[in-house]
C-alpha cells in the first residue's frame, strides 16, 4: 500500500525532442508555493518543447493559494512515494537516484539550497547528470550580519555552506553582474548572469485603470506610491508607513499602496490614504502596478527583485536606495531614481521632491518602459538554453 509522502514528483508532458529537465524546488519560508518566476520559467521551457519534471516538497492545503493561476495551463500529475522520511525535504538521495535511473534527465536544475538540493546534487553526480543551481538570496548582501561577532560567525558558516553547495554544480545562475562580482570574490565559481526578465505584454502601461485608481480615491493628478512588503521582519515597511503617516497621510493628492501577504499590527489603526492589498495574481498585479506612479524600494540590496522590472515594464519608475551606482537595469534620473545613501531620511527627501515633480515622474516612466523591453522573457530563455547546451557537453564529476 502506498503512503502519502511530503515529496511530490510532478510530470509535465513532453512536446518534442528537446532537453529533459528535472526541476528541484525547495519552498522558501516566504513562498509557500513555486514563486512566479520559477513557475513562469517552467511553463515557457515546456512551450519551447522541453520535457519538465518538477520535484518539490509537498505544500499544505492552506498554502496552495498562489499555485492555481500559475499552473492551470499545464497538466499536473501528482504521484505518491512510499517513504515518510522525506518530510520537509529531508535527504532523498535514494529516491532521486532510483527515479532518475529509470527516467534519466538531461540536466538537473536545482532551486533548493537545503537538504533536498543536496540530495539532488549527490544523485546527479552519482549518475553523471549535469546540474545547475541558482542564487536569489538576500543573504549575500546583508551587511547587518557583520555588526556583531555572532552575526559574523553565522554569516561565515552559512557562506561556507552556500559556496560548497553551489560549487558542486556545473554552473550557478545569478541575476546581476554585481552579484557575480561579490560571489566571485567569496570563492564561488562557474557563475553565469541571467538577468531577471518580464512579460512586457502582460506588464504594460495599457493596463492602467481609472476605475482602480478611483477605488483608491485617486484622480490623474494624484500620486499613487506602491510598496512591496518582504514579510513580518521588513523594517523598512515600518519606517515607510511611519513617514507616510506623519508627513503625507493628510494629503489627498498622495496615496500609498502596500502589497503584503501578512497583516502587520502596524496597520491595526486606519491611516488616511493608505491601502493594503494581499498578494495578487499576474493579471491583478499588472493592473495594480500600471495604475500607480512610483515604486518605493528603500533599504533594499537586491535590484533584481522581480517587482522592479515588472513596474518598469508598466511604465512606472522606481525610487531605489543603494550605495552602488553600477546597475545593469537602473539609470539614475533616466528610468529610475537612485538614492546613493543608506540613510532613510535621504530616501524620504528625494521622495518628497519627486511627488512635487510630476513631469519628471512621467518622463522616467516612459524611459522605464523602454528599458524593460530589453529584458523580455525570450532573452532569458535563449540565455538559459545556451547554458543548458554548454553544461550538457561537459562531463559531471563523481559523487561528493
Amino acid at each position: 500500500m502506498l503512503h502519502e509522502s511530503t515529496l511530490h514528483i510532478e510530470q509535465f508532458g513532453k512536446l518534442r525532442d528537446n532537453y529533459r529537465i528535472a526541476f528541484v524546488y525547495g519552498n522558501r519560508s516566504e513562498d509557500f508555493s513555486l514563486d512566479q518566476t520559477t513557475a513562469r520559467l517552467i511553463q515557457e521551457l515546456q512551450v519551447r518543447g522541453h520535457e519538465i519534471s518538477l520535484i518539490r516538497t509537498k505544500l499544505k492545503s492552506k498554502e496552495l493559494f498562489s499555485l492555481g493561476n500559475v499552473f492551470e495551463q499545464t497538466l499536473v500529475k501528482e504521484s505518491s512515494l512510499v517513504s515518510r522520511a522525506l518530510k520537509m525535504g529531508a535527504p532523498a538521495m535514494a529516491t532521486l537516484t532510483n527515479l532518475w535511473s529509470i527516467r534519466r534527465p538531461d540536466i538537473v536544475f536545482i532551486c533548493a539550497d537545503g537538504s533536498l538540493g543536496w540530495s539532488a546534487i549527490k544523485s546527479a553526480r552519482k549518475l553523471k547528470i549535469p546540474s545547475i543551481s541558482d542564487i536569489r538570496t538576500h543573504f549575500i548582501s546583508n551587511n547587518k550580519l557583520n555588526h556583531n561577532p555572532g552575526g559574523k560567525l553565522f554569516r561565515g558558516a552559512v557562506m561556507a555552506y552556500l559556496r560548497k553547495f553551489h560549487n558542486s554544480t556545473q554552473c550557478t545562475l545569478v541575476h546581476s553582474l554585481e552579484l557575480k562580482r561579490q560571489l566571485s570574490a567569496l570563492g564561488f565559481t562557474n557563475l553565469e548572469v541571467v538577468p531577471t526578465s518580464v512579460d512586457t505584454d502582460l506588464f504594460n502601461p495599457r493596463k492602467r485603470s481609472g476605475i482602480l485608481r478611483k477605488s483608491w480615491s485617486a484622480d490623474e493628478s494624484t500620486k499613487v506610491l506602491i510598496y512591496f512588503s518582504e514579510g513580518k521582519k521588513d523594517e523598512y515597511l515600518t519606517e515607510t508607513v511611519r513617514f507616510f503617516k506623519h508627513n503625507l497621510s493628510h494629503l489627498n493628492s498622495v496615496k500609498l499602496i502596500i502589497i503584503s501577504a501578512n497583516q502587520n499590527k502596524l496597520f491595526d489603526k486606519k491611516i488616511n490614504n493608505l491601502f493594503i492589498l494581499p498578494q495578487l495574481d499576474y493579471t491583478e498585479l499588472s493592473e495594480c502596478l500600471a495604475s500607480t506612479d512610483l515604486l518605493l524600494s528603500p533599504g533594499t540590496f537586491d535590484v533584481n527583485r522581480v517587482e522592479i522590472i515588472e513596474a518598469m515594464a508598466c511604465g512606472i519608475p522606481v525610487l531605489f536606495q543603494t550605495t552602488n551606482t553600477n546597475h545593469l537595469l537602473l539609470e539614475n534620473n533616466v528610468n529610475s531614481f537612485l538614492v546613493q545613501s543608506d540613510k532613510f531620511t535621504d530616501f524620504t527627501r528625494v521622495l518628497i521632491d519627486l511627488i512635487q515633480n510630476p513631469a519628471l515622474l512621467k518622463s522616467a516612466g516612459l524611459n522605464a518602459r523602454q528599458s524593460a523591453l530589453n529584458f523580455e522573457w525570450n532573452y532569458l530563455l535563449d540565455r538559459i538554453e545556451s547554458i543548458f547546451k554548454s553544461v550538457t557537453h561537459n562531463n559531471p564529476q563523481q559523487i561528493i
